[in-house]
């Protein structure tokens, strides 16, 4: 893979020829001279809840919302509980063969009651490499357009 990874970052191909270097080594090497060093702290997939002037409350979703990327969100009330929920679907597929595709999201409907994160319903049905969700209303009608990458798009009729 370190082959791999030196071909896709064409000015460190023949510089990073093993795996015991750090990316301050690594950095060095290549010229480069970081101005800002940012830490990750979570590599979890979250929400974000407004709680007003400009402040933020950060919401873990559930341990089985994190097998795969969500790349596509819908809001709307889909229980006619006068709350919304959140629509999600994901995957990813793009990666290189020796990397595999990101697929065990099948899409879930997510509610937020009691300052909780729950789902409601998992595996919707929702296949493939999903980049974004859409409401459509025409009349009393609630249609979901599911977009995917490099595949066709899906119109699916909301029935509570």
């Amino acid at each position: 893979m370190n082959n791999e990874v030196n071909r896709s970052l064409i000015h460190l191909e023949n510089k990073v020829l093993s795996n015991d270097k750090t990316t301050k080594d690594i950095l060095k090497e290549a010229g480069v001279s970081p101005t800002e060093i940012l830490e990750i702290t979570t590599l979890k997939s979250i929400i974000l809840e407004n709680t007003g002037n400009m402040t933020f409350k950060v919401r873990q979703l559930p341990a089985k919302l994190q097998a795969s990327v969500i790349n596509g969100f819908a809001f709307e009330d889909f229980d006619n509980d006068g709350e919304k929920e959140i629509l999600a679907a994901g995957n990813f597929f793009p990666f290189r063969v020796s990397l595999g595709k990101m697929d065990a999201f099948n899409g879930a409907l997510i509610s937020f009651k009691d300052r909780k994160v729950k789902v409601e319903r998992d595996n919707m049905g929702l296949y493939g490499d999903i980049r974004d969700l859409k409401i459509l209303t025409d009349s009393d009608n609630l249609r979901i357009l599911v977009v995917r990458n490099d595949d066709k798009a899906s119109l699916y009729k909301h029935v509570n």
